[in-house]
């Protein structure tokens, strides 16, 4: 992996797939001398700038952005922060309430937080 800055942004094309999604294609230098045609799902994404510092590997004239990976990339829920099973359990949660209202059943945020409270007890016990 190398760390670089973009010094220059030469142009883009675009390319669209099979399912009709488009994908556009930036050509760049960075200032370390590395050139070459960087991958992006937006036309103008945020963090292609010039004088953006870009995390990224590079084979050939093929960039690829390194990004950081969601909850640290980090594999399953052991280990996870308290956050992280709060917010599984409140996703599950939700879920739950959603099942029982599909059935008929009257739910209100007060049962959608216990059943999360519950969850989140036995994930944080079972970690």
């Amino acid at each position: 992996m190398k760390t670089a800055k973009i010094s220059i942004i030469n142009g883009q094309r675009t390319w669209t797939n099979p399912q009709g999604q488009v994908f556009y294609y930036h050509s760049i230098t960075m200032d370390n001398g590395d050139s070459g045609s960087v991958g992006s799902k937006e036309q103008n994404p945020s963090w292609l700038t010039v004088g953006a510092t870009m995390e990224y590997d590079i084979d050939g004239d093929k960039i690829k952005r390194v990004t950081q990976k969601p909850f640290g990339g980090g594999g399953g829920m052991r280990g996870g922060s308290r956050g992280g099973n709060a917010s599984f359990a409140l996703s599950y949660a939700k879920d739950f309430g959603i099942a029982k209202m599909t059935a008929g059943a009257d739910v209100d945020s007060k049962m959608i937080l216990a059943v999360a409270s519950a969850f989140k007890k036995w994930l944080d016990e079972n970690e």
